[in-house]
């Protein structure tokens, strides 16, 4: 599947990985991690304020206490269930648009379409949703 991602959501993916990382000691990469390096991204730059995205982040940042994983940290990391859903998403609609790499964008499109996800719903809240963000492609 990473095969599929551009540089840059390879670096996004790095990102959340380092997160969980340096912040929970973990190997898995959760959801609110990815929705974490996306505020932190540049693709963010394009739908949010530098407000927004500090408060977007503090709140991020309670959702992982909340979902608190505790794993051991090695080299190799694990998606979770709900992040390999939003990537195979992000492959989906790159596909779906006829592009061969999945970009930042088509990630945050499948953080959106994640269903019952608490980062989805905090990017929902300040105005981000699926018709605006795929309107911009």
């Amino acid at each position: 599947m990473i095969a599929h991602m551009s540089a840059e959501v390879r670096s996004i993916i790095g990102s959340a990985a380092k997160l969980a990382a340096e912040k929970e000691h973990r190997r898995s990469i959760q959801s609110a991690d990815l929705a974490m390096a996306l505020v932190s991204s540049n693709v963010s730059y394009r739908f949010l304020d530098q407000r927004t995205r500090a408060e977007m982040a503090r709140r991020l940042d309670e959702i992982l206490e909340e979902e608190r994983v505790f794993g051991t940290p090695v080299d190799v990391y694990v998606y979770s269930d709900p992040v390999k859903r939003i990537l195979a998403y992000a492959l989906e609609e790159a596909q779906h648009n006829g592009e061969v790499q999945a970009q930042p964008r088509h990630v945050l499109i499948g953080l959106l379409r994640e269903e019952d996800c608490a980062a989805a719903r905090l990017f929902q809240s300040h105005g981000i949703d699926l018709i605006r963000v795929r309107s911009l492609q």
